[in-house]
């Protein structure tokens, strides 16, 4: 007559399995971010951690049952319960020591914010906001916002940059930058960049160096909504930077990338014009 498997046993390492792989959800959660969209994901995580931490104690706990009913009543699944409280050791010794590395990574941060070094290099980079007409003035944030607005497609709000570019020559540097990310925009009023939330966005920057010597940023973020399609572009960032002379064919590099051809198909959502400090 063949031994009785030991319930608990198969239960507590089939728990611990389940476990091994709701983990990976967060294991992978660019992956999952890039599958599911944002709002799914964002959804689904706190039940999944919640369901993790469930499984994986009922598991452990149903592994040491059924390991030692098996060993009291000759049941079979020893082997089961072995491997269950294996696998609960070895996830138990990895969530420790990532745990470990993120509390040394915060505290060792701190610990280096509190040096005199640091110190007197935060001190050096903090200066008082410039009054809001100094952004208010600029002629070349007023050429945007006169010449660009939400009805335009994608391609003419290109035009209107390049025409300011242009206007500029060829100092400093120029950015185009693409992809599904939170944005923000800079309140010249309060002094302060502002959340303009998760999106997909289609950006040009252009970096300049004013007569107080401090570096500036003129930018035009064209946004859209931001779902599990466009969130694959993501990894195809794109950033382009221009010293000195010029590329004369910047501007048509950028037209060829796929960002543009994929935006252009979009219904632009906002878009953000805006002057502010170096980040």
């Amino acid at each position: 007559m063949k031994k009785k498997f030991s319930k608990a046993s198969v239960i507590g390492f089939s728990l611990i399995m389940l476990s091994v792989i709701i983990g990976q959800f967060f294991i992978f959660n660019d992956i999952m971010v890039h599958e599911l969209g944002r709002k799914v994901f964002d959804a689904l995580y706190p039940p999944l951690l919640i369901c993790l931490f469930l499984t994986h104690i009922s598991g452990i706990v149903l592994s040491i049952v059924g390991l030692v009913n098996a060993i009291r009543k000759k049941l079979r699944g020893i082997g089961f319960s072995i491997a269950g409280i294996v696998f609960f050791v070895i996830e138990a010794v990895v969530i420790i020591l990532i745990l470990g590395l993120l509390f040394i990574i915060a505290t060792g941060g701190e610990m280096r914010a509190a040096e005199p070094i640091s110190l007197a290099t935060y001190e050096t980079t903090v200066r008082e906001p410039r009054e809001p007409e100094f952004y208010e003035n600029n002629e070349n944030l007023i050429f945007l916002e006169n010449n660009i607005n939400e009805d335009m497609s994608l391609s003419e709000v290109i035009d209107v940059f390049e025409q300011m570019h242009d206007k500029m020559g060829d100092e400093d540097r120029t950015v185009f930058k693409s992809g599904s990310n939170t944005y923000s925009v800079y309140d010249y009023n309060a002094g302060v960049f502002v959340d303009a939330g998760f999106h997909y966005g289609f950006c040009l920057k252009r970096w300049f160096t004013a007569e107080d010597g401090e570096r500036y940023q003129i930018c035009v973020n064209v946004l859209y909504k931001a779902d599990s399609e466009s969130y694959k572009y993501r990894d195809e960032d794109m950033s382009i930077d221009v010293h000195g002379n010029v590329n004369e064919d910047f501007f048509d590099d950028i037209r060829n990338t796929d960002a543009y051809e994929y935006a252009s198909s979009l219904e632009i959502e906002r878009i953000d014009i805006y002057m502010g400090p170096q980040q």
